[in-house]
């Protein structure tokens, strides 16, 4: 059998035809469908890596801004427990302050309060024992007592004129126990006789006198000298809560 080149050769170039056709028709467009879709993979993939990528940087920035808030949280606590201690500490310290304040003061008024008792009652026995005193002279007083007494006052009478001749009246006030005559004799012996006298006596007076003159009062008796060791016997802790006493003697 022999072989029919032309029909070979037909059939070749019909077979050539057909690839030209299929690649030009066929695979071209394929390759090119499979190209596009390759290429929007691709680009898919790389948006869903950024996206991915974006993704755990906002996570990222989520997770510091947590651990941000939970830090500023935590100091806050701390802060605000601090804070709290020591407004507690303060509150504990102002209580006890002022409790320390209360017992000093509640100490001191105690102390102040024994000390008035105290002075009360020392005031009170001295001024009984004061009052004892004189109506225990005045019912033993002697004139001998009581002219010493009237010395006294009319050297401090003179004191207080600075050795002048005292001017006008002298009212002369005594104890009951001084008899006038005599008292007026013994003044004008110190005094002179030219000066005026004016006696009167006075239940009050415990064995002395007191003299007026020029305006002044000088008095010296057993009353007066024991109301005065009264007076520096209480000092300063006398409240005038204590029996009324008498002038001291002295010029005034």
């Amino acid at each position: 059998m022999g072989v029919d080149w032309t029909t070979v050769i037909f059939e070749m170039v019909n077979f050539g035809l057909l690839v030209l056709i299929m690649l030009r028709f066929v695979f071209r467009p394929v390759r090119r469908i499979l190209d596009e879709r390759k290429a929007d993979l691709a680009q898919r993939e790389a948006e869903t890596a950024a996206r991915e990528a974006e993704a755990a940087e906002v996570r990222a920035r989520f997770e510091t801004q947590l651990a941000e808030i939970d830090a500023l949280a935590e100091r806050r606590q701390s802060a605000a427990l601090s804070e709290a201690r020591a407004e507690g500490e303060a509150i504990i310290e102002e209580a006890r302050a002022a409790a320390r304040s209360d017992r000093a003061k509640a100490e001191a008024e105690l102390g102040r309060a024994r000390q008035r008792t105290l002075a009360r009652f020392r005031a009170e026995v001295l001024g009984l024992g004061a009052q004892i005193a004189r109506r225990v002279v005045g019912e033993i007083g002697t004139a001998e007592l009581s002219f010493a007494f009237a010395r006294r006052a009319v050297h401090a009478l003179e004191d207080a004129v600075d050795g002048e001749a005292a001017a006008g009246q002298i009212r002369v006030e005594h104890s009951l126990d001084v008899e006038p005559d005599e008292l007026e004799a013994f003044i004008r012996d110190e005094l002179g006789a030219e000066v005026e006298l004016r006696f009167e006596p006075d239940p009050e007076l415990v064995s002395g006198v007191r003299l007026h003159a020029d305006g002044r009062e000088v008095e010296s008796s057993v009353g007066a000298s024991l109301d005065a060791w009264y007076r520096d016997l209480i000092g300063d802790e006398g409240d005038g809560e204590g029996p009324a006493i008498q002038a001291q003697t002295g010029a005034r």
